[in-house]
């Protein structure tokens, strides 16, 4: 984003922005923090890195840091979904963000702790249901993409 676009953008869209760039501050700061503390032995910082990537379910997830970054990314697609869709659980916002984020399905898998696609695949259906996305009228993908398109149109 250049500099001339944040001077133009709202108080709400200014602490927006500030939280994204706050969560990628920190999600870099701890990874450094997992390599560096790992030294020069791969196995530990193999190790670290799954705990860290891949927390228990008692732990904060860093993957939610993401959440933000793909508000902005996508022209505010997630508090728009937040707004429209209460019915969407911090699991289903937080797959869409990562949708929007370009993120692949074997790593949505890996990330949700999904054994098989089919999984994946459900999530999904369920998010598409919520949303109100009739079968076969388009992915989650697509209608991601288009939601966040309309969001870019009525901004500008």
């Amino acid at each position: 984003m250049k500099i001339n676009n944040l001077k133009r953008l709202s108080e709400i869209d200014r602490i927006t922005v500030d939280a994204a760039i706050n969560s990628i501050v920190t999600l870099f700061l701890e990874l450094m923090d997992e390599v560096c503390l790992s030294g020069d032995n791969p196995q530990l910082l193999m190790s670290r890195m799954n705990k860290f990537l891949f927390p228990t379910e008692s732990e904060d997830n860093f993957i939610e840091l993401l959440i933000p970054v793909a508000d902005i990314h996508c022209n505010g697609i997630i508090t728009y979904l937040k707004e429209t869709c209460p019915a969407l659980t911090k699991e289903d916002l937080t797959l869409c963000a990562l949708i929007c984020l370009g993120f692949p399905s074997h790593s949505l898998q890996k990330i949700f702790n999904q054994t098989n696609s089919a999984s994946l695949y459900n999530m999904r259906s369920r998010i598409r249901r919520k949303i109100g996305i009739r079968e076969g009228d388009s992915t989650l993908e697509k209608h991601l993409q288009s939601m966040s398109d309309k969001l870019k149109e009525t901004r500008a």
